[in-house]
């Protein structure tokens, strides 16, 4: 919801957006444990895995954390209605709109 709201005050595909959000949900929690321990991530500080998670706008992540930590979960779950809120008010704005499509510049537009 929150992604087809924002794409269309960026002027984005939402097409295009939509399969992202659907390959980073799949993928993540596949990748997750790999990404972590490169970076670094401790197993125990679900604070800082969780709340990326739930910045990623994964569900499937999110609700795969009620298996191993529910404040996971809830961290998860409360970074991404967060973050989307957000994401969503500041595409609302008309500077900001403008800086975004200045900065991505001119493309066009792939129809599927």
């Amino acid at each position: 919801m929150f992604a087809h709201i924002s794409s269309n005050n960026l002027g984005g595909n939402f097409n295009v957006n939509t399969h992202v959000a659907v390959v980073s949900g799949i993928c993540e929690p596949i990748f997750r444990p790999t990404i972590l321990k490169l970076i670094g991530i401790l197993r125990d500080d679900y604070v800082t895995k969780d709340v990326v998670l739930g910045a990623n706008s994964s569900a499937i992540a999110t609700a795969m954390l009620l298996e191993t930590d529910i404040r996971a979960a809830v961290l998860g779950s409360l970074s991404m209605s967060v973050l989307g809120i957000l994401f969503v008010v500041l595409t609302a704005i008309p500077p900001l709109v403008e800086f975004v499509r200045g900065t991505v510049g001119p493309c066009s537009v792939v129809m599927f």
